[in-house]
């Protein structure tokens, strides 16, 4: 008889702690979910006061456009230069 309690103890215990795995799990896997969605919306909103502080700077604008789509090392590094006053290029796009 005392045999039979001992195996009933462990099972009753072995069911409680899958139990309590199946809930950590669980909430590890909603944590993550949660702290994905924190990390989207915060990349969405840098994201998205680049391209306001981009488009509000005119000459940053034509650069990039002039410059989109080639893969020339002067190129890609005009949008970081300031233009001195010499000739301006005329606006395309959204700029």
């Amino acid at each position: 008889m005392k045999l039979n309690r001992t195996y009933l103890f462990i099972a009753i215990s072995s069911i409680a702690l899958f139990i309590v795995l199946v809930i950590q799990v669980s909430w590890i896997l909603e944590t993550a979910k949660m702290k994905e969605a924190l990390f989207n919306e915060k990349a969405n909103m840098v994201l998205s006061k680049t391209a306001e502080a981009l488009s509000a700077d005119k000459e940053t604008c034509r650069n990039l456009e002039g410059s989109a789509g080639t893969d020339d090392a002067r190129t890609r590094g005009l949008f970081l230069r300031r233009k001195t006053g010499a000739g301006e290029e005329s606006g395309r796009g959204s700029c």
